[in-house]
């Protein structure tokens, strides 16, 4: 859509590995160590002994409490959100804004995103008059094959009396080390159009 602006991001501008490293590089020590240990004392390689029973016990639980660590912190939550409304909107009516995001990743992505208007507002609440520019929407995306990995929600607003375009501007909040922003809009633009007597998708600027 041609009044949409698009910033993509790099999947790899959070590498995995930049966390995982510190505990291979753990896990792999810890391996070595307890390897040389079995070599320097032949005592500790006989596995009858009780004691040997119960030093094999709590290293092969140290390995696995690694191996946890490593494919938590590996784990990424990858998403995308863009615009989703109309191509048009008519003036003097409630008009819908609509979001849709993405989660490709392997963990829940919670996360929530920031739309400021400009000629435009955003009803705090249906029973007040009070309005505000700017709006957050929470997400709560599951990890990608699922159901809810995938979700679209939308928000009321009203443009401003006389003017001959809006806008509105975005982008994802509360990021985390394990969230990803893939691609995302980070802005959409609406000009007047006086054929058909609406607001539509445009690149225009210069609007009052």
């Amino acid at each position: 859509m041609s009044g949409v602006v698009s910033v993509p991001v790099p999947l790899m501008i959070v590498p995995s590995d930049y966390y995982t490293t510190p505990y291979v590089a753990a896990l792999l020590i810890f391996v070595m160590a307890f390897s040389a240990l079995l070599m320097i004392f032949p005592s500790l390689r006989r596995y009858r002994k009780k004691s040997n029973l119960i030093l094999y016990a709590a290293a092969a639980l140290l390995i696995i409490l690694f191996a946890f660590q490593i494919d938590n912190v590996g784990r990424r939550a990858i998403i995308s959100y863009s615009y989703a409304g109309s191509m048009s909107y008519i003036s003097g009516q409630t008009c819908e804004l609509a979001m849709e995001a993405h989660n490709y990743g392997d963990r829940t992505a919670d996360f929530q995103i920031i739309i400021t208007s400009v000629n435009a507002s955003f009803p705090l609440h249906p029973s007040q008059e009070r309005v505000s520019s700017t709006i957050m929407i929470p997400f709560l995306l599951l990890e990608r094959g699922s159901p809810g990995s995938a979700e679209t929600e939308t928000v009321s607003f009203t443009i401003d009396q006389n003017v001959t375009g809006f806008s509105f501007t975005m982008y994802a909040a509360e990021q985390c080390p394990s969230l990803v922003v893939a691609s995302g809009d980070t802005s959409v633009s609406f000009a007047w159009n006086r054929t058909e007597n609406c607001y539509e998708l445009s690149l225009g600027s210069g609007f009052t």
